[in-house]
């Protein structure tokens, strides 16, 4: 994937996200949580073809146990080998979630408890967790997949395989990043406003999602590491290890910084505050992540490094 073409992609997915983070504050019944589209809006869709006569209810029917059956078709295709058993279990176990999604969003009240019949939003809470559900079992079947495809690729095929899941992490890192992002807007629009809180609160926001920004900043570098690799002779590896080096330390400083300066600056306002975050906010997915990718490039360019040495020694 070019890095015009991973550009667009994520500012279509960021611009998706905010609109369906919008909706779901604008038009909850509609929209009630990011985590069950866009299982939810099938589901509405299918309730009202019921409602519209005998007919109806029929084809609806028949949409809700076709759209449930696709992953199970996928796993037919699927070649049936020993190391795809896994891929295909899941796959069918896809089928069987959705079918039961589906039907659960369509009737929330049937899966309410009680003590939860009069709680308000509990058909929202009912419906993410369907939603989550299906979630699941799709990343899931990727993972699986993933693990297959690694057991088995050679070289070219694994840096090919390595460049889509860090194109993929990079649409993962955005649409956290807009997602808390548009939320904490939203929060802070309802806030009270002129207080300190405010702007402790923004100061915990920026903290939160400049990991994010700065580890698609590492990927971008990562990716064109991959594309040295990628070549014969690897000219440009070291550069672009380099490159990606300066980057990755910039971002492991900012990192681990903006907490520790978060924290203090609360420590001195916390007289002067009326809510003080007792929440432990370290990003240490993203440190982790930066590491391991900072010691995948080191072992790249060492790896070139005694190649080098070897063909100068033959």
């Amino acid at each position: 994937m070019k890095r015009k073409t991973l550009i667009l992609i994520l500012v279509i997915e960021a611009a998706l996200l905010t609109i369906l983070v919008l909706l779901t504050k604008k038009l909850p019944n509609m929209f009630s949580s990011v985590a069950a589209f866009p299982f939810e809006q099938a589901a509405d869709g299918l309730e009202a073809l019921s409602g519209a006569g005998r007919l109806g209810s029929g084809l609806a029917a028949a949409v809700w146990i076709g759209l449930s059956a696709v992953p199970a078709i996928g796993a037919l295709r699927t070649k049936r080998t020993p190391e795809t058993l896994w891929e295909r279990a899941a796959l069918f176990a896809l089928s069987g979630v959705l079918l039961f999604t589906l039907y659960g969003m369509v009737n929330p009240g049937l899966f309410r408890s009680p003590e939860t019949a009069a709680v308000p939003n509990s058909a929202k809470t009912i419906k993410a967790v369907f939603g989550i559900s299906v979630w699941s079992f799709i990343i899931l079947y990727l993972v699986l997949r993933l693990i297959r495809l690694f057991r088995t690729g050679e070289k070219t095929q694994l840096l090919k395989y390595l460049r889509g899941i860090l194109g993929a992490l990079c649409v993962l890192f955005t649409g956290i990043g807009v997602i808390s992002s548009v939320k904490g807007v939203l929060a802070l629009s309802e806030a009270p406003e002129g207080t300190l809180d405010t702007g402790l609160y923004i100061l915990r926001l920026i903290a939160s999602l400049v990991p994010y920004a700065l580890d698609i900043l590492v990927t971008a570098r990562a990716l064109d590491l991959l594309d040295a690799a990628g070549t014969e002779d690897q000219e440009g590896l070291p550069e672009a290890s380099e490159r990606l080096s300066r980057v990755a330390g910039l971002t492991l400083g900012i990192t681990a910084a903006l907490p520790a300066v978060v924290n203090l600056i609360q420590i001195f306002a916390m007289k002067q505050l009326t809510d003080v975050s007792i929440t432990a906010d370290l990003p240490l997915t993203s440190i982790f992540f930066v590491v391991m990718v900072l010691l995948f490039s080191r072992l790249l360019t060492e790896n070139k490094r005694l190649r080098d040495e070897s063909s100068l020694f033959i």
